[in-house]
């Protein structure tokens, strides 16, 4: 069966990161959404570089539980799973960014902001494992 999304939570599940796959016949792209101390943001569109180094370094990880592993995407996205002391723990670092378009009916003038979520959560050694394997079905 194959993955079209991927939640991480934090290790009191009150915090979380989903990324969702989205498919047309010619591009692939992902849906990202951080929900973090009651705040959330979710960003369209997103295209990871590298995705398949960032499964190495995450197996890498997986493995030695040192160092860290980097996914970095369009629209200022980023998640870096890094070491949480020597128990084999991790944190996830992350930042989604969502594009506001602002509009003048006066002029017909436009700006644009941007709303950003960034944080860090703990997660608990015990899913690391999974995580890893939750990853390399979604960016298969």
């Amino acid at each position: 069966m194959e993955a079209n999304s991927i939640t991480i939570h934090s290790t009191d599940r009150d915090d979380s990161v989903q990324i969702e796959r989205q498919e047309t016949e010619q591009f692939v792209d992902y849906v990202v959404t951080a929900l973090f101390r009651g705040e959330r943001v979710t960003c369209n569109g997103i295209v990871f570089t590298d995705t398949s180094a960032f499964v190495q370094a995450l197996e890498l990880f997986e493995r030695t539980r040192s160092g860290s592993a980097v996914l970095e995407g369009s629209e200022d996205c980023r998640l870096t799973v890094e070491a949480d002391g020597r128990m084999g723990h991790a944190w996830l670092r992350f930042q989604v960014a969502r594009t506001l378009y602002a509009f003048s009916p006066q002029t017909g003038g436009s700006r644009l902001g941007q709303i950003t979520l960034r944080g860090s959560f703990a997660i608990s050694g015990e899913f690391i494992t999974q995580i890893v394997h939750d990853f390399a079905k979604l960016f298969r």
